[in-house]
């Protein structure tokens, strides 16, 4: 292709992407497939700047057909698991943190974990202004799900979850506080 002057323009090297296991738990139940996104960026900041999330290898639970692709509407989920191979950190949080050890009510159920905030940010502060998912570590969580309305329990190291999709939020006293 030639540029405005006749130059040859310089074509862009391919992006190298990777596939990265997920589940997200959605009104419609869990869905599993592989987030297919560039090699070079975070996922935390991945998927807080898309609206649509690029899906292959679907299942949908409870249905032994794979699906090739399914876009997933970042604002439909509920709860997103990742691979722990993944880095959560984001670039809002690199640095030095505060663990804040939080309980989240959601609609169907309750998730306990740690969230990693910049030294003296006040979580109720970052829950204001925050877009996008929210890393909690450490969690343990009790859901009923939306598909089987059957309860789950569960562990994870590390999950991100729809802070639009919070209905209560508490915060236990740090050490020292009381």
């Amino acid at each position: 292709m030639f540029g405005l002057w006749g130059r040859k323009e310089e074509e862009e090297p391919p992006v190298e992407r990777r596939e990265v296991p997920v589940r997200a738990l959605t009104p419609s139940g869990w869905i599993s497939g592989k987030l297919s996104m560039p090699g070079i960026v975070r996922i935390v900041d991945f998927i807080d700047l898309e609206v649509f999330l690029r899906l292959t290898e679907v299942r949908f639970e409870g249905d032994e057909k794979e699906l090739a692709f399914l876009a997933l509407r970042r604002d439909s989920i509920i709860i997103l698991t990742v691979d722990s191979n993944e880095n959560l950190e984001s670039v809002e949080t690199l640095g030095f943190q505060d663990e804040h050890r939080v309980t989240c009510w959601i609609e169907c159920g309750a998730i306990q974990g740690v969230m990693l905030l910049r030294l003296g940010t006040r979580l109720s502060d970052y829950m204001t202004r925050h877009e996008g998912l929210v890393v909690l570590r450490e969690c343990r969580y009790r859901i009923r799900n939306p598909m089987t309305m059957k309860v789950e329990e569960g562990k994870s190291w590390a999950l991100l979850l729809n802070p639009q999709k919070i209905v209560a939020m508490t915060e236990a006293p740090q050490t020292g506080e009381g």
